[in-house]
């Protein structure tokens, strides 16, 4: 029987607990920063965390956490235009401002299969994505929005 005065490790919680409790209380930079590198259990709950919200604009394009997590982001919002999108080929959700050509051109279902939402702004029109949209590629897209601009 354990004493009720005993304390509990942090270490001897469930993965469930940091997975659904305490990682959705943080950003993905505080996450990385705080669990990533202090032993395998933790860098491998954080590996195959699968709730993770991602926006890349220019001050955190280059941060180390999403390569370790792009196999688990779910949502990725972009604010570059350089700034490759492919090797996330989890995403459920995709949002691009302003995106590129190489980035309109990188929105193929093979690269993202489990694609849900996508949400684009754009310049230009794009017939061979737009094609791609409205002729069901996209398995699971439930929800598109394409806002055009103008300059």
């Amino acid at each position: 029987m354990k004493n009720s005065n005993q304390l509990t490790c942090i270490e001897n919680l469930p993965n469930e607990i940091f997975t659904f409790d305490i990682f959705p209380l943080f950003s993905w930079q505080e996450l990385y920063r705080t669990f990533f590198g202090l032993n395998q259990r933790f860098n491998t709950i954080l590996k195959t965390s699968n709730h993770l919200n991602f926006t890349v604009d220019e001050s955190n394009k280059h941060h180390p956490a999403l390569t370790f997590f792009n196999s688990s982001i779910i949502c990725l919002k972009v604010c570059l235009g350089q700034f490759d999108v492919t090797p996330f080929l989890a995403l459920r959700s995709l949002t691009l401002q302003y995106p590129s050509l190489q980035q309109r051109n990188s929105i193929r279902p093979e690269n993202f299969p489990y694609l849900e939402h996508l949400n684009l702004s754009y310049l230009l029109e794009d017939s061979i994505l737009l094609n791609l949209i409205f002729s069901n590629g996209f398995k699971y897209l439930k929800k598109c929005k394409l806002d055009q601009t103008t300059t």
